[in-house]
């Protein structure tokens, strides 16, 4: 059994990675970049050598159609300006796990190192992450400049305001699973009992000075009706139960399988693998496949 590591960067992507060969963190500036711009061919015009920093940049395009010359410190994305504060920030890239954390491989230390870095001063006086690839991505700047860039969708029969960029990836999410709800029948039940889809909400992450992946309109919660009279998210827990991380995972509700692989396979991960787990919150974060394929 592979231990994870929950390292403080972690805190904002509410994850913990896998101890891979090479940590993603660890990867040449090069490679790094070009794993980037496979996941993002239309926003990332080229890679660069920079001969002031000696070191290789994206140049990545605004919607303005303006140039954002970005560098790869150990994973962060970080503009020439933040480069000499670099320890200000925190990474955002990290190995995606291939199932959930059982609350039963879980050891004292690793509960206690959880506890501690889940804990509301740790998240909010904790480094933040550079917003700048992400905004320039999304046109995320100012709650007004993305709200120029969404749009409404129906989706699994709601309707809900997502960035134009996730619009058709939805798209085929909902006729993947619409597709399996013929011969699945936990689909079928999760279709019956789906209560609410919601995307977009400029926020930050709670108890956090990070912004929200709701914020850049590219994150769905799927909530069913009473929430399957499971449990949901770790931070409503942790309201009630200092323990939130020992809930087995058979008292959390999880969508069906066959639901969280059609999200998967467009590029959009599942939050109930994350250690710090939310498993009603998809996102879309095509990157993180790529780079931990890469590491393993």
């Amino acid at each position: 059994m592979r231990k994870i590591i929950l390292p403080l960067f972690c805190l904002f992507c509410l994850s913990a990675t896998v101890p891979y060969p090479t940590r993603i963190k660890d990867l040449p500036s090069k490679t790094a970049l070009e794993i980037l711009q496979k996941a993002y061919p239309n926003e990332i015009k080229e890679i660069v050598y920079d001969y002031k920093w000696k070191d290789w940049a994206m140049i990545a395009e605004t919607y303005s159609g303006d140039s954002v010359r970005l560098f790869w410190k150990e994973g962060k994305l970080l503009t020439e300006e933040q480069i000499p504060e670099s320890h200000k920030y925190r990474s955002q890239f990290y190995g995606y796990p291939k199932k959930m954390k059982d609350p039963a491989d879980m050891d004292d230390r690793y509960i206690a190192e959880l506890k501690t870095h889940t804990s509301k001063e740790a998240r909010k006086n904790g480094a933040v992450s550079s917003p700048v690839f992400f905004d320039t991505l999304y046109d995320a700047r100012s709650q007004e400049s993305i709200e120029k860039r969404l749009t409404r969708v129906s989706f699994l029969g709601r309707r809900m305001t997502v960035h134009e960029k996730i619009a058709e990836p939805l798209a085929r999410v909902e006729k993947s699973i619409y597709r399996k709800r013929i011969w699945n029948a936990d689909v079928r039940v999760f279709l019956h009992d789906l209560a609410s889809c919601d995307c977009y909400h400029w926020r930050e992450i709670r108890d956090s000075n990070s912004r929200s992946f709701h914020s850049y309109a590219v994150a769905v919660d799927v909530l069913p009706e009473g929430w399957g009279n499971k449990i949901v998210y770790w931070n409503w827990e942790r309201n009630r139960n200092p323990d939130w991380m020992l809930v087995p995972i058979s008292k959390r509700w999880c969508p069906p399988q066959a639901v969280i692989d059609s999200f998967e396979a467009e590029g959009f991960i599942w939050g109930g693998k994350w250690a710090i787990w939310d498993n009603m919150h998809f996102e879309y974060r095509p990157e993180l496949f790529l780079f931990t394929e890469a590491v393993r």
